[in-house]
Order: structure tokens, then sequence, then C-alpha cells
């Protein structure tokens, strides 16, 4: 049955076979040599490119902070963009599976992309999050959206914690 369906449950074994959890948990890890694991998800892969423009933006960070007190810390606020979908998440139990040893987790692809979802631009500093704002639905961050609407928010949330120095100093 763990051949055919690599995600059953122990209780459905149990259910199936009439055989308490127990033993058939002992069966399949010690006498079978499966164990029960959590799906891998596989991001999103960033090009080579992408890699050396992040790669160079930390190394610049670190020389600017290498030798700083960490107040200076807090003069660093970073953002990103992430697409937020309307469903429900699998419970981590349908991403579970029976691998022997030697074997790797079965891969869980991302979400499906006809799914509505909606675009969220997310600042934070070493305070916790500034600004966390929802795109248009249907629309992802253009330039447009970000000078008018992501910016001037940003700029708002960073003076209500910094009332006295407001942006100077900050790196964004």
């Amino acid at each position: 049955m763990v051949m055919e369906d690599k995600c059953i449950i122990v209780n459905q074994l149990e259910q199936s076979m009439e055989i308490l959890s127990g033993a058939i948990h002992t069966i399949l890890t010690t006498e079978l040599g499966y164990r029960s694991i959590c799906g891998k998800w596989v991001p999103h892969k960033l090009s080579e490119n992408q890699r050396l423009v992040r790669l160079n933006i930390a190394k610049k960070l670190l020389e600017t902070y290498e030798n700083c007190d960490s107040r200076r810390l807090t003069e660093i606020i970073t953002g990103d963009g992430t697409w937020v979908y309307n469903s429900t998440p699998y419970s981590k139990y349908k991403k579970r599976s029976w691998v022997r040893r030697d074997e790797q987790p079965a891969k869980i692809p991302r979400s499906d992309f006809r799914k509505p979802k909606i675009m969220y631009t997310i600042f934070f500093s070493s305070h916790g999050i500034v600004l966390q704002l929802p795109c248009e639905s249907g629309k992802g961050v253009i330039a447009t959206f970000f000078t008018e609407q992501v910016l001037p928010n940003l700029i708002k949330n960073i003076e209500k914690y910094r009332p006295k120095t407001r942006t100077r100093g900050m790196k964004i």
C-alpha cells in the first residue's frame, strides 16, 4: 500500500489492515527502512546575474557597517514584493510521504499561478515591519505604483518611529 501511495498515513493503514498503528509504524521504519518526511518545496531559481547583484549588495553593506556601532544597523530598511495566493494551504500531513533512507522527499511545486493572488510589498528594519502594502488586484509592482504609493507610505511610516531624525541616514 505504501509503494502505491507514498503519502498514505498510518491511520489509513491501521483501518484497512486491522493492525495497531504502533506495529505499522515499527514495520515501516524498522523492517522496511522507511521514514516519513515532508516534501521539499522548490522555490524560484535565481539567475546567475541576480545572484551576483545580491552578492555585491551584501558585500557593500558588510563593508559599510563592518566597524560601526550596532545603532547604525537601525538605519537599514529592506523590502521585497511577494505574491500571496487566495487559497487554503495544504496540511503538512498531505505533503508528507514515506521514503526509504536513500530516497529524496517528493518535490512540492509552487502554488498554481492561475489561482487568485495579490502582490504585497513589505519593508522591514531591525525594529520589525515598517510597511506592508497590497498592490491593486491583478497588477504587479510597477514604477508608478512604487513612486506614488509605496515610497510616500514608507517615508511616513519611517517618520513615525524616527520622529527626530526622520529619514536622515536611512539606507533603503
